[in-house]
């Protein structure tokens, strides 16, 4: 006997046996050759041999010791095309067809993996042999249950397992979508529909899919592989600023964000070979993003330091289920399925890492009728506070003071209501090129302030010429339908550790450079 299965009246489950196996690169043998074959190759019921072309063939032998006949054999994979089970019966044997071809109301069992009854009297031995032949991995795993216990245990904690997980993340993305709709920052957008996306692609990968009667279109699923790296993306260039601190690593980014846009629909009509060009540009990609993680925590910007975490946590699950199903390293149970626990906590910690940055900035709901940005109280009750812990934590913050150049003269030129929708579409901008920590507050007139956190002078005015570039090089449009540029100045001050320091004197130091750099000649950044 080429496997040696025996099932006695203590077997609840068998999933760790040796069975053999027969390629068969041209797929034209029936199973009638097959039998007639002899199987020289061994492998464990848990195994991966990765992306190959032909189809390959099983051979298990189960002798029943057993009171109990009916037994359930499944493979914990669902995504092979193809996975028949085949028993001799009289001399012929009888086919039963499984896989993405076979809807689940035409199944032997109806369950999302490839499920097969056994029957197999007590002292009696059967040989079945499995065809199965998979565009996407040849990985998985062979165990037999009792049936009983299949039907009431194993099934229903499989089912609850995954329910609780995309359960958790249902409510995850509720959260964010809340939070975007109340405050209208795009990073909850972006986060909320990695959530959404990430979750899918679980549901491809779980087969759970395949429940909603989606079997012909599960191929086509494979989009939400590019999708959720575009949101990804997004989210990550979002959080670490790359926009603010590198210009130019920020559009190697969006140079990403648009190849994988344009791998879904390639992915679409054809899997292979574009799913395999996806997986191998997010690898750069991940590399890209830990890369500009370090660098930014260099600068001082705390959060960093819990992306950075959380992400070499998650990549990582993600190196062992990709290499598992590449064939690369051994399928485990810790190796293939440990990227659900990480990528769970990975959306749970981020999802708390926003919330706290919501409540940090939105617990005063404190804000300026026409821009909306924050209030000056407001704005001066949160420095106060960065203050406090600036001089407990020894970390430098800064203020930029960001005034309109020559603005008596616009509103003098076109009136107060053109004034009006450059003050709100200023603000805006504003807040697209604020970094996730900082607060953007109206300050009077046509001067704006921000607080930047974890940022020293150097870095602060960096930044001020970054924004003042690009507020130069916008292009303002009135309801009126004229068009025109204008340039801001901006004053630049940060907190020292004195004690004696006040928050009020930090922002007169600001407004005070901020008058140096417009007598300076106008679209200037002045520190001292």
């Amino acid at each position: 006997m080429s496997a040696n299965v025996i099932l006695d009246n203590a077997t609840k489950k068998v999933d760790n046996f040796t069975l053999s196996y027969l390629y068969d690169p041209s797929q034209l043998l029936s199973v009638e050759q097959i039998s007639q074959t002899k199987f020289t190759k061994t492998l464990p019921s848990q195994f991966s041999f990765g992306y190959i072309d032909g189809t390959t063939w099983y051979k298990i032998t189960v002798e029943n010791q057993s009171d109990t006949e009916e037994f359930i054999l499944s493979f914990l994979e669902p995504f092979s095309d193809a996975l028949n089970l085949y028993r001799e019966q009289d001399g012929s044997f009888i086919e039963s067809k499984n896989g993405l071809s076979v809807p689940l109301d035409k199944r032997e069992v109806y369950d999302s993996n490839p499920t097969f009854n056994l029957y197999i009297k007590k002292g009696q031995t059967k040989t079945y042999y499995i065809e199965a032949y998979s565009k996407f991995s040849s990985a998985g795993e062979f165990a037999i249950y009792d049936k009983d216990t299949y039907t009431a245990k194993a099934k229903p904690f499989f089912i609850a397992k995954y329910m609780f997980y995309f359960g958790s993340l249902f409510i995850v993305f509720l959260f964010n979508l809340f939070l975007f709709v109340t405050v209208k920052d795009r990073i909850y957008a972006y986060y909320t529909a990695y959530t959404l996306t990430y979750a899918l692609f679980v549901l491809v990968l779980s087969g759970f899919d395949l429940y909603f009667g989606f079997e012909s279109w599960h191929e086509r699923f494979h989009i939400v592989t590019p999708l959720v790296m575009v949101f990804l993306v997004l989210f990550s260039s979002y959080f670490l600023q790359t926009r603010v601190f590198y210009p130019k690593l920020f559009k190697l980014l969006m140079a990403n964000v648009l190849v994988y846009a344009m791998l879904v629909p390639l992915v679409f009509i054809t899997v292979d070979p574009w799913i395999e060009v996806a997986n191998a540009i997010t690898t750069f990609t991940f590399i890209l993003l830990i890369i500009i993680a370090i660098m930014t925590i260099k600068k001082g910007f705390t959060l960093a330091k819990y992306y950075l975490f959380i992400m070499l946590i998650y990549i990582s699950s993600l190196a062992l289920m990709s290499s598992v199903l590449m064939g690369d390293i051994p399928n485990t149970h810790f190796n293939r399925y440990i990227f659900i626990v990480a990528s769970y906590l990975e959306i749970i910690s981020f999802s708390l890492i926003l919330a706290k940055i919501y409540s940090q900035t939105n617990s005063a709901r404190q804000r300026d009728p026409l821009t909306g940005l924050y209030s000056r109280r407001y704005f001066s009750n949160i420095a106060d506070e960065n203050l406090k812990l600036s001089k407990q934590d020894k970390q430098a913050f800064s203020i930029l003071m960001i005034g309109i150049d020559l603005f008596r003269e616009i509103n003098e030129t076109y009136g107060h209501k053109a004034g009006d929708e450059i003050l709100i579409q200023l603000s805006k901008k504003l807040v697209e090129l604020s970094r996730i920590q900082d607060i953007v507050s109206k300050h009077g007139g046509e001067e704006f302030i921000m607080l930047l956190p974890d940022t020293n002078t150097p870095e602060a005015i960096r930044i001020a010429n970054s924004i003042r570039q690009e507020i130069q090089d916008m292009n303002f449009k009135l309801n009126s339908g004229e068009t025109f540029s204008i340039t801001i100045s901006i004053g630049v001050s940060q907190a020292t550790f004195d004690d004696n320091l006040s928050i009020e004197k930090i922002i007169l130091d600001a407004d005070i450079n901020l008058y140096q750099a417009k007598e300076n000649g106008v679209n200037k950044v002045y520190s001292v």
